[in-house]
């Protein structure tokens, strides 16, 4: 897992008690969709979208138009 140090981040081994746990919570989540709705009624069209959360603070770092499905 990817965490926070001074001056950026640094990768780590996920710890043994947290391997079975869900990373967010369900109002994350809820967050993550309603943005996800957002943006695509504000684009017109499916939109690809990475965020994070920090310090319980939903942050979009990127949006752009979805091009293939999978």
């Amino acid at each position: 897992m990817t965490v926070s140090v001074s001056g950026g981040t640094h990768d780590v081994d996920v710890p043994r008690m947290l391997r079975q746990s869900a990373s967010l919570i369900d109002a994350q989540v809820l967050e993550i969709a309603q943005l996800g709705m957002s943006l695509e009624a504000r684009m017109g069209w499916p939109v690809d979208v990475e965020c994070a959360f920090a310090r319980n603070e939903l942050y979009l770092l990127q949006c752009r138009p979805m091009t293939t499905m999978a």
